[in-house]
């Protein structure tokens, strides 16, 4: 493979396996796609389906499955060549899965060590229901990896699972990342982790380690919108030690086993804008390190900046803990965070109001359908009191809602979470 070349892959079932144990892995240094400019032999290499004469001129197919003892997928080069290729890569209209006994790190799409420009769109990836114990479980997810300027987008990733330790996530963006767009996708039935974590796992942000990038400070220009995060085992959101600056806005996240929202940063000079999002029906199990919508855990290394958390609707549903509560610092200090007009409901459950946010607004979000197939309906009715209560008082203006078909505002004003009504 080379810069500008495409790999069209025919429908059928796929289980072959090339070197070090993976589908397809970025080992070769001349493996190295390149900006486009329009010249031969510069551009993007795209890896996708045939999109064939079969099925009535659809996009055939192309079924891969990992099979057991194996990584599988399509991984970046590692550390050894980290660098040198595997970069300006293109995934789109595949579907993967992961067998059971597959070995640890089988993601199906895994940027390890990538130096970035990654473009995964449009694929289905999942299930991968690993059995395997530690140290061997699964530690992975539907995507995970590290990078600059990676794009996930639309793509279906569900079922993963996990034995013991929870640490096979649906998106895991890992040390070294930066300027990720995580936007449009499914996720859901995570029950061997996180919807989504970002977390600099071998604490990189201020270090320089051997095939890693250098002078990396941290997560900056993150940015995830307009997904559906749904039913984990662990955390929806889990925003750890690394990150410094970005934007989480237009997301739905429901039936989180715990928060739907864990802040676990650890960062100096963050800034990250949290916005017009809802969240629903989360924090149902409980947990010993404390039980809330959301939860900051790390305050104790002292981050600094702000964490603004603004015009999204925190709400308790049927399946969320009753002894529950809508925030719970259990580091140290949390300054950095800055509540500012968002939507709390308790589901009557008795929690009283919300301090930390002088301009809450208290009461029934009145979702169109809570609860349905799909996670419902969360939209709102005419009647909800999160209508015309929300600011774009943000450093960026967010001008259409979850669905991508209204624009902000419909109404005098904007509305609260991830729906805006129409008039």
């Amino acid at each position: 493979l080379r810069a500008g070349d495409h790999l069209i892959i025919r429908g059928g079932n796929w289980t072959d396996i090339g070197f070090e144990t993976a589908w397809l892995r970025f080992r070769d240094p001349t493996q190295m796609g390149s900006a486009p400019t329009g010249a031969s032999g510069t551009g993007w290499i795209h890896i996708t389906a045939y999109p064939g004469p079969i099925n009535g001129n659809a996009i055939e197919d192309v079924h891969y499955s990992t099979p057991a003892n194996s990584k599988g997928g399509i991984h970046g080069p590692g550390s050894a060549y980290y660098g040198t290729t595997g970069e300006w890569v293109s995934i789109s209209n595949l579907r993967m899965d992961v067998n059971a006994a597959a070995t640890s790190d089988a993601a199906p799409i895994n940027l390890q060590y990538s130096g970035g420009h990654w473009r995964v769109v449009n694929n289905e990836l999942g299930p991968w229901p690993s059995t395997n114990a530690a140290p061997n479980n699964s530690k992975g997810a539907g995507v995970s990896g590290h990078g600059d300027d990676v794009k996930l987008l639309g793509n279906h990733i569900y079922g993963m699972a996990c034995t013991g330790a929870l640490e096979n996530h649906g998106v895991y963006i890992d040390s070294g990342g930066s300027n990720w767009e995580v936007a449009f996708n499914y996720i859901h039935d995570i029950t061997g982790g996180n919807l989504l974590q970002i977390f600099d796992n071998v604490g990189l942000a201020g270090n320089n380690y051997v095939g890693f990038p250098t002078g990396w400070a941290g997560f900056t220009g993150m940015q995830i919108h307009n997904n559906w995060f749904q039913a984990s085992g662990k955390y929806g959101l889990n925003l750890a030690g690394g990150i410094v600056s970005g934007a989480i806005w237009n997301n739905v996240v429901v039936g989180a086993q715990y928060a739907g929202l864990r802040i676990d940063m650890i960062s100096k000079n963050i800034d990250m804008t949290i916005a017009f999002n809802t969240f629903y029906d989360n924090d149902r199990l409980q947990s010993g390190s404390g039980n809330a919508q959301i939860l900051n855990t790390w305050g104790a290394y002292n981050p600094t900046g702000t964490i603004r958390i603004s015009n999204n609707i925190f709400a308790a549903g049927p399946n969320t803990l009753k002894s529950s509560s809508f925030y719970a610092n259990v580091g140290a200090a949390d300054t950095y965070i800055n509540f500012t007009h968002n939507l709390y409901w308790d589901n009557s459950y008795g929690w009283g109001g919300f301090t930390p946010d002088a301009t809450a607004v208290l009461g029934d979000p009145k979702f169109s359908m809570p609860g349905g197939p799909g996670g419902g309906d969360l939209s709102l009715q005419s009647t909800s009191v999160a209508i015309d209560k929300a600011t774009q008082l943000l450093p960026f203006v967010i001008f259409d809602d979850f669905t991508g078909r209204l624009l902000r505002p419909q109404g005098a004003a904007n509305d609260m979470g991830a729906y805006e009504r129409a008039n």
